[in-house]
């Protein structure tokens, strides 16, 4: 009998075994998920910036439906709302925009509804638009370009912007 015990003692794992293989397990775990929670956090990333390039693109469309010429001609030089534009909906030309500011997930979208998307909280859409001279053109003259940015923030950080120049069209 004391020669089972002994061979019995001799097969059976030490504390220290099985420390180290509990050590060996829990580093390879952790070896293994570190990248799929790294592909879940990126896949939140792409998505946000999926659906801030939409918006972005979205409100773009609707500045280029404006007209370039301002139906009040004494602010051609001064982006912005005149004082009886006070929405979106009272914006009649491209000027208009500048310095607007909305947050897309409390606005609504194209179709009337207000966007529900996840990824669209906290972010911020922001428009600037300036008159540009280009090389030639008399300064002293009507501008002929007006440049649109369009910038989506998270955070208060730049993730997406869209630029159009846009030529003013003769006779328009």
């Amino acid at each position: 009998m004391t020669q089972m015990t002994q061979r019995g003692a001799q097969t059976a794992f030490t504390l220290i075994e099985s420390l180290l293989a509990a050590a060996i397990l829990a580093m390879s775990i952790t070896a293994v998920t570190i990248p799929f929670t790294s592909a879940a956090k990126n896949e939140q990333i792409n998505a946000r910036k999926t659906v801030a390039t939409s918006f972005a693109q979205e409100l773009m469309e609707e500045i280029l439906t404006r007209s370039f010429e301002d139906s009040q001609p004494s602010s051609a030089r001064n982006p912005g709302p005149e004082g009886d534009e006070y929405s979106r909906c009272d914006f009649d030309n491209i000027d208009d925009y500048d310095g607007y500011t909305d947050k897309p997930a409390e606005t609504s979208v194209l179709g009337g509804e207000i966007s529900k998307h996840p990824s669209a909280m906290d972010l911020v859409r922001k428009v600037t638009t300036e008159y540009v001279y280009v090389t030639g053109q008399e300064i002293s003259g009507e501008p002929e370009f007006i440049r649109i940015l369009v910038e989506i923030t998270y955070h208060q950080r730049s993730i997406v912007r869209l630029s159009r120049l846009v030529f003013r069209i003769p006779g328009e």
